[in-house]
């Protein structure tokens, strides 16, 4: 991975802001995720993995669009 990043990084194909972004979220979600693991129980973790699967799938097989509901949630926040 560091060398293939390399390359990437010498052609000038790295969006460091997007990655920024996404590591605070992977932090964000990390610490959101084991604070309620220990306040609330692996259970609620394990419905809410379950759900977030459920969710994706619906998506996938073209039954909801996560697209259509994220983008009219950021039309109506601005």
């Amino acid at each position: 991975m560091p060398f293939s990043m390399a390359v990437f990084m010498i052609n000038g194909q790295v969006d460091y802001w997007f990655g920024l972004i996404h590591g605070a979220g992977n932090m964000i979600g990390a610490w959101l995720a084991s604070h309620y693991c220990i306040n609330w129980g692996g259970r609620f973790v394990k419905a809410f993995t379950i759900a977030m699967v459920v969710i994706c799938f619906a998506d996938l097989a073209g039954i909801i669009s996560l697209q259509t509901i994220f983008s009219s949630m950021i039309t109506v926040c601005r």
